[in-house]
């Protein structure tokens, strides 16, 4: 099924991350990432550096937002939406700033936004003397088999299939932390 999917070469453009205190969170990525900072509306940030994008919006704490992957051109985005929509997938409009009209987004089946688009000018980072790409983006779920097979739904290529969480001891959280999801374990799914 991914052979035919039209996902080539689409590469992981930016995450939007969700806080209840995202004042924290952007002195957290500042001191860490040390990227450009522009506030790009009420309640959501934009962090470039290198080929790194983050925003950071105002939300759940700990929450994905979406993540965004970039097509090289209009075109073939929106025959990636048709292609979605044809396996039966709802597409939705984009809710990213940093790609174009014909940007759209798609959600699993426990929210998690992915949004496909071509990225407006100037929305990429800068150099920096912390070289490094967006290459992975990462959610939890007990029951990987659902998110993995939405994934190939969408045309992603998977490199490591999850375990079934059937099979894994639960995971127990450091002091001080806690788990929402409880054991979650995941293949790497990638666009391909």
């Amino acid at each position: 099924m991914t052979d035919q999917s039209p996902l080539w070469p689409a590469r992981l453009h930016h995450l939007k991350i969700t806080s209840d205190q995202p004042a924290v969170l952007l002195d957290f990525y500042q001191r860490v990432l040390e990227p450009e900072i522009s506030q790009l509306s009420d309640g959501l940030w934009q962090l470039s550096g290198g080929e790194r994008t983050l925003l950071i919006g105002r939300g759940n704490r700990n929450g994905l937002g979406f993540s965004a992957f970039a097509i090289d051109d209009p075109a073939r985005a929106r025959a990636i939406k048709d292609y979605i929509a044809d396996q039966g997938i709802e597409v939705a409009p984009s809710p990213s700033p940093l790609f174009g009209d014909e940007a759209f987004s798609v959600s699993d089946a426990d929210g998690n936004g992915l949004v496909f688009g071509t990225p407006v000018d100037g929305t990429g980072g800068h150099g920096d003397r912390l070289p490094a790409r967006l290459q992975h983006s990462v959610v939890g779920k007990p029951n990987v088999e659902k998110l993995t097979d939405f994934r190939l739904k969408l045309g992603f290529v998977c490199s490591i299939r999850g375990i079934p969480s059937s099979t894994i001891s639960p995971w127990k959280p450091p002091a001080g932390m806690t788990s929402a999801t409880g054991p979650t374990i995941s293949g790497t799914c990638a666009s391909p």
